[in-house]
């Protein structure tokens, strides 16, 4: 799937380098600072190319420590710069969301979460009268304002790092008229006052959005929903939205996740692989006849590898004593 204009060109400037990303955003933030006609250019862009979107204006907390290549440690708020192997899971689903359900099998890291809040707040920004709904197993886990493992607290985060100018002025509790957004803790509402847009909380109930209708429903670990919640939730939501996005690292062979990713249907199933991710695949390998062997030339063995070391033949030892197998299977 082609990657969008906005993006591409975004791209040509080098901006997937952390360093240069930033000073890019810079560069725009002040060439749209006090200027209304490159503040609705820019909001064009952003509403027409989703990838612009994320990899020019959006952040990500990340509170595991990581080094560049050349040592330097990142920070724990870092911008958000698409991965390769992220960008057509993005396209796809952008182009499904709304129309049919669709079903992300995940690796653990690969930012999964943080793509749909993204792609929700796309959507609560730039489409008006979206409405959006997040489901989580818990109401802690879907909202928890002092928690940033819950969906609110990332999207609420997200939206005071995004430029004031593209989200507008937040309510307080104290306000008398309301301002351009308001967020209701209690009742898990987030609300787009200039285009009616809203974002809906709920945990995983047998009845979970009963009655309602929604345009789209992100389902966040579905395959750690408890049971039979997790299939109740499922069957309550099949006549609210035609699109719901069910997003989870696979847990076991049982649960209504494993069901709906392994049974033929119309839905939209895409992987999110760390295996595909440039940042996580260094010396991809498999055991071939007990020797390491690279998965793809250009990715070549690390070091201790090839030949193997005697701590690496040692790894093998312990790996095979817990059971694991080795043979044919990348590592």
């Amino acid at each position: 799937m082609p990657t969008t204009k906005h993006y591409e060109a975004f791209c040509k400037k080098g901006a997937k380098d952390f360093d240069t990303n930033i000073r890019q955003r810079e560069i725009i933030l002040a060439q749209a600072e006090n200027n209304s006609n490159v503040q609705k250019s820019i909001m064009e862009a952003c509403a027409e190319d989703v990838l612009f979107f994320f990899n020019a204006f959006c952040w990500l907390y990340e509170p595991r420590p990581r080094k560049t290549s050349s040592g330097k440690k990142y920070p724990s708020i870092i911008p958000f710069i698409t991965w390769d192997h992220q960008d057509p899971i993005i396209l796809s689903a952008r182009e499904a969301i709304g129309y049919s359900d669709v079903g992300i099998e995940k690796s653990r890291g690969e930012g999964a979460s943080w793509m749909f809040i993204l792609l929700a707040l796309h959507d609560w920004i730039f489409e008006p009268m979206s409405a959006i709904g997040f489901i989580s197993r818990t109401e802690l886990a879907v909202d928890n304002p002092d928690d940033p493992d819950s969906l609110f607290w990332k999207a609420d985060w997200e939206l005071t790092k995004l430029p004031p100018w593209m989200v507008g002025e937040k309510s307080s509790v104290a306000d008398k008229a309301s301002k351009d957004y308001s967020r209701n803790v209690s009742k898990h509402i987030l609300k787009n006052n200039r285009n009616g847009s809203q974002i809906v909380g709920y945990s995983a109930t047998g009845d979970v959005t009963t009655g309602g209708r929604k345009g789209w429903i992100l389902f966040d670990e579905l395959a750690k929903f408890p049971r039979p919640q997790d299939s109740e939730a499922m069957a309550s939501t099949q006549h609210v939205t035609e699109s719901r996005i069910l997003i989870s690292t696979p847990k076991g062979a049982e649960g209504e996740y494993y069901k709906l990713m392994h049974t033929p249907s119309n839905m939209v199933k895409l992987v999110l692989d760390w295996k595909d991710n440039q940042s996580r695949n260094k010396g991809l390998y498999k055991l071939v006849q007990g020797k390491p062997v690279a998965h793809k030339p250009e990715n070549p063995l690390l070091a201790g590898y090839d030949p193997p070391d005697q701590n690496t033949l040692d790894l093998y030892s312990r790996l095979r004593r817990k059971g694991f197998k080795l043979e044919n299977k990348l590592r």
